[in-house]
């Protein structure tokens, strides 16, 4: 995760791996996951925040929802429940990662 202060403008910048899975267990007892990926999504002109990392969290639900000028962005973690409240949110890339 980035964060960047430009003059009056700030964003944000989250790297968010991810992968589809299957209802397949693999040797350790986990679901099989195909078509791995990183997500990069941008936050421009962040108005409010509320996050708190004290490591890399594991996500477990996101919604984003358009407030007047303003998308809310909140998710629940393996960390807790975090607010992003931004003017626009853009997908930066979607990469593709080997498994």
């Amino acid at each position: 995760m980035n964060f960047g202060i430009r003059s009056f403008e700030s964003t944000i910048t989250f790297l968010i791996e991810t992968a589809e899975f299957t209802n397949e267990l693999d040797e350790q007892e986990q679901y099989k996951q195909f078509k791995p990926c990183i997500i990069e999504l941008e936050f421009q002109n962040v108005k409010d925040t509320f996050l708190t990392f004290d490591h890399v969290p594991v996500l477990f639900a996101v919604d984003f929802e358009e407030i007047g000028d303003a998308i809310y962005y909140s998710f629940s973690s393996s960390a807790g429940s975090h607010t992003i409240v931004a003017e626009q949110v853009t997908v930066l890339s979607l990469t593709p990662t080997k498994q």
